[in-house]
């Protein structure tokens, strides 16, 4: 294997990804969540540069290495590990696994077929011997080669390889309060030391963003708000309607609900336990944004709902509070679709190429999307549109 680029131009980055990565993976069998997902993620550039670059410092350790021995833990060449937990070296050993498959990606040739299956063993496996971190986290409707959802393993994914890639990292606040939004600053970025001081990493750099949870009283109007670190927005659709567009799945986001009695809040106002209105903002916005389309219900049924999302330009400033409200403004880069119903389906993706067209990755197969003399957005936005990435724009 060749020493590892490093970029400092736009030239160098386009040479390591203009042309490349048009690669299918293989399904191993009721795999396709899996290779949906792994193909959004490998063109999230900012990411896949991170695990494939070093540093421009010339000692050829790619970035992503410098961070997995940041808490003191011995690699060799060869990928063994000392000084550190099981569990830790099992979410280690996915970062790793996950920048061989991200390599082979873009250096296979055109029309090349590539088996993730060592990423599969690393989150699925079910081999006593060689625990897998399903295996080890204690989640069973991760573990073998039956269907999972793409959502649900998204979150487990970036969950697992956060933890491989993090280390310590000194938060400090500093300042006296001038207003209200400053003090909810303050309370923010306590909470988010509270999560994140010990395991800071690039995946929460890039993927991570802050919820803002406001639960109020009925009885007394007494409110209590948090803060929650998420690394996808979760949108309800709108009932009983073929057509929506992303405005109207966020102003449901912004209602949120009221909570029923097995969920009831004990208030700190009138010491009563209460079925509060639970109102959701977004205070401080992920860098690239995952938007996760509910499509399915707790009964066990599919809404199927066309929902109308933007390609470019996506502001969600209204549904922000305080300083989230900031003018950034988001560019789609990948969509995450499922086809069929709940009783069996298929999922495939939608991603945009560094070349600036977007192609189908489903399965081994990879397709061009559209023409010059078609309408992009109509083959984009189908009812089978299930996660959304974007990309904030610089």
């Amino acid at each position: 294997m060749s020493l590892p680029p490093v970029i400092t131009t736009e030239e160098e980055r386009d040479k390591l990804f203009n042309g490349k990565g048009h690669t299918g993976l293989s399904n191993l069998g009721n795999t396709c969540f899996m290779n949906t997902i792994l193909q959004c993620l490998s063109k999230t550039y900012e990411l896949t540069e991170f695990m494939l670059c070093a540093e421009e410092s010339g000692d050829h350790d790619k970035k992503y290495l410098k961070e997995l021995v940041r808490k003191g833990v011995k690699i060799t060449e060869r990928g063994r590990m000392f000084d550190c937990k099981p569990l830790e070296r099992l979410q280690k050993k996915l970062v790793m696994d996950y920048e061989k498959l991200l390599y082979a990606i873009y250096d296979v040739p055109e029309g090349a077929l590539l088996a993730p299956r060592t990423i599969h063993n690393d989150l699925c496996g079910q081999d006593p011997r060689n625990p897998s971190l399903g295996m080890a986290m204690g989640r069973i409707e991760f573990i073998g080669y039956g269907q999972k959802d793409a959502e649900e393993f998204y979150g487990f994914l970036m969950e697992q390889m956060h933890m491989g890639l993090s280390h310590n990292v000194n938060i400090s606040i500093d300042g006296e309060p001038l207003c209200l939004y400053d003090k909810m600053a303050i309370e923010a970025i306590k909470s988010w030391k509270g999560y994140f001081s010990t395991e800071y990493s690039k995946i929460l750099e890039l993927f991570y963003g802050q919820e803002y949870s406001l639960l109020i009283c009925p009885e007394c109007g007494f409110q209590s708000g948090t803060y929650q670190p998420m690394n996808r927005i979760h949108l309800p659709l709108p009932k009983d309607t073929r057509r929506a567009n992303l405005n109207d799945c966020f102003e449901l986001y912004n209602e949120g609900e009221t909570l029923d009695e097995k969920n009831a809040w004990r208030c700190e106002g009138c010491n009563k336990n209460v079925k509060a209105q639970k109102c959701i903002s977004i205070w401080k916005k992920p860098r690239h944004m995952v938007l996760h389309l509910k499509r399915f219900t707790k009964d066990g049924r599919k809404i199927n709902t066309l929902v109308d999302f933007p390609l470019e330009n996506l502001c969600i400033d209204d549904y922000c509070i305080g300083y989230g409200a900031n003018g950034v403004k988001y560019d789609l880069y990948a969509i995450a679709n499922h086809s069929g119903d709940t009783g069996g389906g298929h999922y495939y993706a939608y991603c945009k190429d560094y070349d600036g067209y977007w192609r189908e990755y489903n399965d081994k197969m990879v397709r061009l999307i559209g023409s010059e003399t078609t309408d992009i957005k109509s083959q984009l936005i189908t009812n089978s549109a299930y996660l959304l990435f974007y990309k904030c724009r610089d």
